[in-house]
């Protein structure tokens, strides 16, 4: 009977990461913002900007409510409330709707943060499997990104068809995601002890770095960087590719190549590059995206389509890098709250970085803007690299 549970839960997980995934709209939001709602490129940012923020504020009262309340009824919730933000991003007309839409849409997916592979866990754990959550858990996230690739490139071509479609699809597959969760059944689970902010995360890694510790300082803040750069390229695509003309069916096609680049990175990570310390890999990493964000700025051109793409490369590249660095430097007493704050600080770093790049780009364009964006990294890049260099203490002397 535990046996057909779990494995009842692990096909509803993947059904309701195949249709909650389904993001048709995510290619052609620049666009849906300006010709569905009426804003321009700056109100976008300050939108996507809120999301990030709803996010940080959400993600303790999310958390608690996962760890006290049962993991299925927190995926029912999760799955509600982000639906009800695309219907209220199908509904926005100004500013202030979309920007609600945002924060519904930031609430859903912090609920739904770390439940699902928590439900999965337990799920597993309950039948004796626990030994396969690596398997089953990347399965889970390859699929979601496939998802939003085969999502994405069908995305602009019902675009170019009907500006509306995108988004009404979508919110009818998370609707439809809503049922899978329903079906979910709760695994037998131990209540955690109630977790703290984290900014409270933030505050005790921040203490830690001060004596003797600067190299992990210096880490996450490449990590900061790196991370909240890609986030912003992401959102830099649309209005290149709107800068140079290209057909809106396009759209959905390089977002989809560069999804499954940054999934075909990221599972190649721990296999390409191993000659390499972590450091010199996001240094490398680092500097590519400057690079790119250089040219694209200075030499305009269709040349620079493929460049952007760089952005979800490293993303998916750089990311298992920089846990693996942090792995290696500290205690694993401390290892869960400094990568909880590694994390934290891509989205602190985004919020501002995401509003400061849609003005600039509002008013100077977006060429003009990728250099902004690459003065702000090579700036970045060269504090954390200070930090790095002048390293305290190293917890664990193993160079990674």
């Amino acid at each position: 009977m535990v046996n057909w549970v779990m494995n009842r839960n692990i096909w509803l997980l993947k059904i309701h990461t195949l249709l909650n995934g389904a993001l048709f709209v995510l290619p052609v939001l620049v666009p849906y913002f300006k010709e569905g709602i009426g804003l321009d490129y700056n109100q976008f940012m300050l939108c996507q900007a809120i999301f990030s923020a709803s996010i940080i504020i959400m993600e303790m009262p999310t958390g608690m409510i996962a760890d006290l309340w049962t993991r299925r009824q927190t995926m029912i919730a999760a799955t509600v409330t982000y639906a009800l933000g695309q219907v209220l991003l199908y509904l926005a007309d100004g500013f202030f709707q979309a920007a609600g839409a945002e924060i519904m849409m930031g609430i859903g997916v912090s609920l739904l943060s770390g439940t699902r592979s928590a439900l999965l866990y337990d799920s597993l754990l309950a039948a004796g499997q626990e030994g396969r959550y690596m398997k089953e858990q990347g399965f889970l996230h390859g699929l979601g990104l496939y998802t939003l690739a085969a999502s994405s490139a069908l995305g602009g071509l019902m675009y170019a068809w009907n500006i509306d479609l995108p988004v009404i699809l979508g919110a009818v597959t998370s609707f439809l995601a809503i049922g899978a969760a329903l079906f979910l059944q709760e695994p037998a689970w131990h209540r955690e002890t109630v977790r703290k902010h984290p900014l409270a995360d933030l505050i005790e890694t921040t203490k830690f770095a001060l004596h003797g510790h600067a190299e992990i300082a210096g880490i996450i803040l490449l990590s900061a960087v790196l991370f909240a750069v890609t986030k912003t390229l992401l959102w830099s695509q649309q209005p290149y590719y709107i800068y140079l003309g290209l057909p809106v069916t396009w759209f959905g096609i390089m977002t989809a190549a560069g999804n499954l680049l940054g999934g075909a990175a990221g599972q190649a990570a721990h296999m390409v590059g191993r000659r390499f310390s972590n450091l010199r890999v996001l240094y490398g990493c680092l500097i590519l995206l400057l690079t790119a964000c250089v040219i694209c700025g200075a030499f305009p051109g269709y040349h620079a389509v493929g460049l952007l793409l760089l952005g979800s490369m490293v993303w998916g590249y750089g990311f298992p890098r920089v846990q693996d660095a942090i792995n290696k430097r500290v205690p694993s007493a401390r290892r869960a709250t400094i990568l909880s704050t590694a994390n934290l600080m891509v989205h602190v770093f985004s919020v501002p970085l995401l509003a400061l790049i849609g003005l600039v780009t509002e008013r100077e364009g977006i060429a003009t803007s990728l250099l902004v964006l690459a003065g702000i990294m090579g700036t970045g890049g060269l504090i954390a690299r200070i930090l790095i260099k002048n390293r305290g203490q190293q917890t664990i002397g193993q160079e990674g």
